[in-house]
C-alpha cells in the first residue's frame, strides 16, 4: 500500500475555500500532512492547478469589493463573530495546531489564546478609526 492510497483510506484529501464553498481540486499532484510528533499522515493535500489559484484571486477580489463598502461597525461585527468562534473551537483548534506542528498541547493553547487577543485588537482599533480617533504609534528607539 503506498502513502497516498494510505491517506486516502484513512484520513482524507483537504478541499479548498473558495468563494464561499468548500471545493475539491481538479489537481492530481499532492503531498502528505504530517504530524511531526507522531511521525504520521494527517491529510492530503493537493497543489492547486493554476485555473484554481486564478479563480481563488478572482472570488478573493470580488469579495473584496464588497467588504470595502461596508461601514466599519458591519465589518466589526464579523471579527466579533470570528472571536466568538475561535473562542468556541479554542481546544479543537488547540489541538489541531498540535498535530500540524507537533507543539504541546499547552504551547497551542497559548497560541490560539494571543489569536483571539490579536483579534480582540483588531476590533478596538477598527472602532477608534471609525470613531475618527488616531493611535500614535512610538517606534522603539
Amino acid at each position: 500500500m503506498t502513502l497516498l492510497s494510505e491517506v486516502e483510506k484513512n484520513y482524507g484529501r483537504l478541499k479548498f475555500f473558495i468563494d464561499g464553498s468548500w471545493v475539491d481540486s481538479g489537481s492530481t499532484h499532492s503531498e502528505p500532512v504530517m504530524n511531526p510528533a507522531k511521525d504520521e499522515v494527517i491529510a492530503e493535500v493537493p497543489f492547486a492547478l493554476k485555473e484554481e489559484v486564478d479563480g481563488a484571486v478572482e472570488a478573493a477580489a470580488r469579495a473584496f469589493e464588497r467588504w470595502k463598502e461596508l461601514p466599519t461597525p458591519t465589518r466589526v461585527q464579523y471579527l466579533y463573530k470570528l472571536k466568538h468562534s475561535l473562542e468556541e473551537h479554542l481546544e479543537e483548534l488547540s489541538r489541531v495546531t498540535t498535530q500540524n506542528h507537533g507543539k504541546i498541547i499547552d504551547e497551542s493553547r497559548g497560541e490560539m489564546r494571543r489569536l483571539v487577543e490579536n483579534v480582540e485588537s483588531a476590533c478596538a482599533v477598527a472602532y477608534t478609526l471609525a470613531k475618527g480617533e488616531h493611535i500614535d504609534l512610538i517606534a522603539p528607539a
